[in-house]
């Protein structure tokens, strides 16, 4: 889930919100498989003629399927793309 909102002309910042679990249960489970994932945090996009730039920051949590504690910590992105 997400949600911008534009403060410029090209520019737009909001929260970016991520829940990944894995379903598929069986015998061969490989070792170091994640349970579930999750990612949120503060996103913002900047558009510069047919390419965007984006960055974002927060918190990231693990959970490994074999136990043990949660991981969390801080997550970092950045990136470009474009269309022609």
């Amino acid at each position: 889930m997400a949600a911008l909102y534009p403060v410029a002309a090209a520019t737009h910042v909001g929260i970016d919100a991520r829940f990944q679990i894995d379903l598929e249960r069986d015998g061969d489970e490989p070792a170091g498989e994640a349970e579930w994932e999750s990612r949120s945090g503060l996103v913002a996009n900047y558009t510069w003629n047919r390419i965007v730039f984006t960055s974002g920051a927060g918190i990231s949590a693990l959970r490994f399927r074999s136990g043990g504690p949660t991981e969390i910590g801080p997550v970092f992105t950045a990136g470009f793309g474009s269309v022609f």
